[in-house]
């Protein structure tokens, strides 16, 4: 079973439920293996037609809108009525979706609630002083604190909003940014390399004029399976160690495994140019999520474990390459 390709098909399926006025629930399984498997079924094309790349590229851009939907802190419903362009109607919080739920939840600790609009708060404040002169990558190192060579090209060091968020770490920023994004507080311009903006909502919520309806998650990354590939203990046998790997990539996706070997050749010859051990540039786990993940660009890259901005900045463009 896969998921809905795009936030018009989830709709669709939504809208089954619930018809006849009776309560309903819907649920929603989503797995990061499914994203190279939605990116075989677009390239394939209907009709036993491979895809043109006109058509990938619109298929991709409905699925990737609805993993940003999947990425929302915020209210479900609201996310809808804004992808939809109905904006004027959103309510600010549904009281029915899971996000609305927790928070209404007589558990929920109301200090993370007002802990969580801070970081908003903060996050929407670094967009605002990047004032459009960066791509989200470089907001999110100003936020982080990282001096990485966009930071100082654009002399993000110098805001007050740099390192605001650096316990976050570079996972965690960058997922309160796509929150951010994905809740209609931060915009990004139509060009070619998009730039983040505070809207005119954000600014009432950066304002403390209207709440944050985001509900922030653990930053730290779920725990996940991928293939136990031991390293190669100092005088092992070589192809001791490559029937081990072998035996642990058993079961996986075929298409997977080869992207996993072309990352394993790109990233040996990245080894050599630099002079550093292969597992500088990254470790085998590290690589296989990559392989697993199949992100399309660097803002992608750095939602994959083991992948921080400054890894993905450095040898993030010839490892993409490598899978294309």
């Amino acid at each position: 079973v896969q998921p809905p390709g795009s936030i018009e098909a989830y709709y669709q399926e939504v809208g089954r439920a619930g018809r006849d006025g009776a309560p309903a629930e819907g649920v929603l399984f989503f797995a990061p293996a499914d994203i190279p498997a939605r990116r075989r079924l677009i390239e394939q094309g209907s009709n036993g037609e491979p895809a043109t790349p006109a058509q990938i590229a619109r298929a991709w851009a409905l699925y990737r809108d609805l993993l940003r939907y999947l990425d929302s802190f915020g209210c479900r419903h609201d996310a809808i009525l804004r992808y939809f362009g109905d904006e004027a109607e959103a309510i600010g919080g549904c009281g029915q979706c899971d996000v609305c739920v927790a928070r209404l939840d007589p558990s929920h600790d109301p200090e993370k609630a007002e802990r969580d609009a801070l970081v908003v708060r903060k996050t929407l404040a670094g967009v605002a002083r990047a004032d459009r002169r960066g791509g989200v990558l470089a907001v999110a190192d100003m936020l982080g604190g990282v001096a990485s060579e966009k930071v100082t090209r654009f002399g993000f060091q110098h805001k007050s909003t740099f390192g605001l968020l650096a316990d976050l770490g570079p996972r965690g920023v960058m997922g309160v940014l796509r929150a951010t994004i994905a809740a209609g507080y931060v915009g990004l311009t139509p060009t070619e390399h998009p730039v983040p903006f505070v809207t005119t909502l954000g600014a009432q919520v950066m304002r403390s004029e209207l709440p944050s309806e985001i509900a922030l998650r653990d930053p730290r990354p779920a725990r996940r399976a991928e293939p136990r590939v031991r390293r190669r203990e100092r005088g092992g046998d070589p192809e001791a160690h490559r029937a081990a790997r072998e035996a642990a990539m058993e079961g996986v996706d075929s298409f997977v495994r080869e992207r996993f070997e072309r990352l394993r050749t790109a990233r040996a010859a990245l080894a050599k140019e630099h002079g550093v051990p292969p597992y500088v540039v990254a470790h085998d786990k590290a690589l296989f999520a990559l392989a697993e993940a199949q992100p399309s660009d660097a803002e992608e890259l750095v939602a994959v474990p083991g992948w921080g901005p400054a890894k993905a900045a450095k040898w993030g463009a010839r490892l993409l390459s490598a899978m294309s």
